[in-house]
């Protein structure tokens, strides 16, 4: 996340997996392809409507609970009748039902990928569908750097494979899994041995949530309790409960379960520390439903009914296509799609799985079960065709990415030439001395006039165009000038030709390394990471200079080392840096949205920073912040508030207090726009109501008064005073994502930044 840029591109992806309808004694079950047909109607509405249903996610713990019951079912009956297990009939009947649609879905989604999105998108969207056809997606989304809960880079149209590869694992163990327990100890073992398996998941998935929330999400160990649960119901708990005559209580109990699913799916949001301790309430709401749907009375009468079903039987399609329908419009026409698109798109998704179903899944469905004769015929064709569909989509990818990558142009970050120092002068607020006041009061500050700049006598001449005069015409006219004035044409005006909004063909760094253009601090490690709470002590400039600067915060102020540093070294400063990621230099508690936990390692941080500069006793203590602040108590969700709360923190360290406004936030990635963009980057601009937005620069104003520092804000520079930023200034590229700098940028800001500092640092370290 992270505020959020689009409802429809930003929000984590759910699966959905349909498997045999048959029951644990092998009876249809209308109750259950209703609650899977509920299951995809909250996955379908929290992906195009997030703010209508922000729970919508849970939609998946639905569908592994299913998932489990069902196909436990299908084995223990298949052991408790022959006292084994055909995998090869059981793989074949996953190929014939899965393969087809995935296939052809993985087709299209490849095809209209690259077509659709920037060059820069593309190697990583075709890797996701090459992990998505090897059922491998959700390790490679778990590896990526990211929730994608929070507003991260474009969201990938393979996205939502992530949960079918935790079931296709889960199809791969699971039966030779039950096999061996029964083998070893007989059937009777096999309900305590699925508990035990679901009770270690359990344990697991807790504990990752807290210190690896992506995995924790994405993996089978993490979400095997899911699938486990819904297994042991299938073999222990319906035949139980039916022989113990107490339906009409589990009919009761279903719509207690119903009513904690739909609860989940309306109360959830992206803040929770997901799975966790919370998926218990959807988990075992499912199998509640389950457990009582079909008894008299109990929400099968609800789950039952003909829209649902309907739902239930195309989920599986719909949950292949809506999602691709979805994201990539976004992608060619604007993240926030209108209503009406996104009704058609959804509407678009219902056609298109009643098609796949109607025409390709059920066909190939009702071959025979067996893995020879005509069944290895038509497992094969699906299977040529997921194979076909991966190398033919990898193919045009690559070849679609390279054309585009080549008629981008630009230079390397390492070969560029230096870049051009923006001209210009940074807004500075808070100039006149004052004492460092020890107590702030939490009040709002009020913004004061800066005075008009003093103009020396030879800046006003320099700054006045000289007057030149006419030259003298050589030839005299044929007659005299006459005594009055002839009246003479205006000349025309030539008109100004049109302005070129075109990415310069020089452009620095160039869009393939503009994403990568990171601060030093970021390779080599002194960015610290969220688990870190003791900082590294980072030495730069001249190490053994009298004169110390120290840069504190998160990663909004380790993007100006670039500038920092080169200031540090032509002055002779020695530079010392404590940055860590979402880390703001505050004594507030905030939230980490990535670990989606109060992030008390950043307080932890904070307070080691302000030991180690109380000890090094710098000059200069410069700060910067994100716009974003997520504090967990509400009393701080204020500009004043939070900007009192790095008051407070900067009165507790030795040094002038130099507070840096963050920059514009252009809400996109940018150079992913303007590879989409190349002949007019308007569209990848910062708009300028932007500027005070997530409380910017208000938060940094009042953290400037109240401890007696000053406030820099480079606005007006980064934007020459324009109504928007453009992504491009002086052939530079400004931002490398949505709301960093590009390390070439920042640099190219030191001489503003070098001229404030000299009105701003104690007069012993100017020269």
């Amino acid at each position: 996340m992270p505020g959020p840029v689009a409802p429809v591109i930003v929000r984590q992806a759910a699966g959905a997996r349909p498997a045999p309808v048959p029951s644990a004694r092998g009876r249809f079950r209308p109750d259950i392809e209703g609650l899977r047909g509920l299951a995809v109607l909250l996955v379908v509405l929290f992906h195009a409507w997030p703010d209508l249903l922000a729970g919508g996610f849970i939609g998946v713990d639905v569908f592994f609970v299913i998932s489990g019951f069902l196909i436990t079912g299908l084995l223990y009956r298949e052991l408790a009748a022959t006292g084994g297990i055909d995998f090869r009939g059981f793989y074949a009947r996953r190929v014939r039902r899965l393969f087809p649609a995935a296939a052809l879905a993985l087709l299209v989604t490849f095809l209209l990928s690259a077509w659709l999105l920037s060059p820069l998108a593309l190697p990583r969207v075709t890797g996701d569908g090459v992990a998505a056809a090897f059922s491998v997606a959700n390790i490679r989304f778990a590896l990526a750097s990211g929730d994608y809960f929070t507003v991260l880079a474009t969201p990938s149209p393979f996205l939502h494979y992530w949960s079918l590869s935790v079931e296709e694992q889960f199809y791969l163990v699971w039966p030779a899994t039950l096999l061996l327990v029964a083998r070893l100890g007989g059937r009777r073992l096999l309900a305590p041995a699925v508990l035990t398996v679901a009770l270690l998941s359990g344990v697991l998935a807790v504990a990752a949530t807290d210190v690896a929330a992506g995995w924790a999400f994405y993996s089978l160990p993490t979400r095997a309790w899911q699938l486990a649960v819904g297994g042991l119901l299938a073999i222990a708990a319906v035949e139980r409960f039916r022989r113990s005559g107490i339906s009409a209580l589990l009919g009761l109990a279903g719509w207690a379960g119903l009513g904690g699913v739909l609860l989940a799916g309306l109360a959830f949001d992206e803040l929770l520390a997901y799975p966790g301790w919370w998926a218990l309430l959807p988990t075992l709401g499912a199998v509640l439903v389950i457990a009582g749907g079909d008894r008299r009375g109990g929400p099968g009468l609800v789950l039952g009914l003909a829209p649902l079903r309907f739902l239930g039987r195309i989920s599986y399609a719909l949950y292949l296509w809506h999602w691709p329908l979805l994201v990539l419009p976004a992608v060619a026409l604007g993240p926030e799609l209108p209503l009406g698109a996104r009704l058609a798109l959804v509407g678009s998704a219902v056609a298109i799985a009643t098609a796949s179903t109607l025409l390709l899944e059920e066909p190939i469905r009702r071959g025979t079960a067996g893995f020879s004769g005509r069944a290895l015929r038509a497992a094969t064709p699906p299977l040529a065709g997921l194979a076909l569909a991966v190398v033919v989509g990898v193919g045009i990818s690559a070849w679609v990415n390279g054309r585009s990558l080549e008629a981008l142009g630009g230079t390397d970050v390492a070969a560029a030439a230096p870049p051009k120092d923006v001209e210009g002068e940074v807004v500075i607020e808070g100039l006149a001395e004052k004492p460092r006041p020890t107590v702030r009061p939490a009040r709002v500050a009020t913004p004061r006039a800066l005075p008009a700049p003093a103009v020396s006598p030879r800046a006003r001449a320099e700054a006045t165009p000289k007057v030149t005069k006419t030259p003298s015409v050589t030839k005299q006219p044929r007659k005299a000038p006459r005594s009055t004035p002839r009246a003479t044409k205006k000349p025309r005006k030539t008109p100004r030709p049109p302005p070129d909004w075109g990415l310069p063909q020089g452009v620095r760094p160039n869009l393939v390394a503009a994403a990568e253009d990171f601060e030093a601090l970021k390779r080599n490690g002194c960015l610290h990471d969220e688990a870190t709470a003791s900082p590294r002590t980072c030495v730069f400039g001249k190490a053994a200079s009298r004169h110390t600067v120290a840069l504190v915060g998160d990663s909004h102020a380790s993007h100006w080392f670039p500038a920092l540093v080169r200031v540090a070294n032509d002055r002779g400063w020695r530079l010392e840096t404590y940055v860590k990621v979402s880390c703001p230099f505050t004594d507030i508690l905030v939230r980490n949205l990535e670990k989606k936990k109060r992030y008390k390692e950043c307080l932890a941080f904070n307070a080691n920073v302000v030991s180690r500069l109380k000890a090094s006793k710098p000059d200069v203590v410069v700060t910067s912040v994100s716009r974003w602040q997520h504090p967990v108590d509400d009393a701080y969700d204020g500009p004043a508030a939070q900007g009192e709360g790095i008051a407070r923190m900067l009165a507790q360290v030795p040094g002038k207090p130099v507070v840096i406004a963050d920059v514009p936030y252009p809400g996109q990635d940018v150079p992913e726009c303007l590879a989409k963009n190349p002949k007019d980057i308007r569209p990848c601009a910062a708009p300028a109501r932007n500027r005070n937005a997530g409380g910017s620069p208000s938060r940094e104003r009042q953290a400037a008064e109240s401890s007696g520092g000053v406030m820099l804000d480079f606005y007006d520079l980064i934007c020459r005073g324009h109504d928007r930023c453009l992504p491009v200034r002086d052939e530079v590229i400004i931002w490398r994502d949505h709301h960093h700098l590009t390390a070439t940028f920042a640099r190219s800001l030191a001489p503003a930044l070098d001229r404030a500092l000299q009105k701003v640092v104690p007069k012993r370290m100017r020269k």
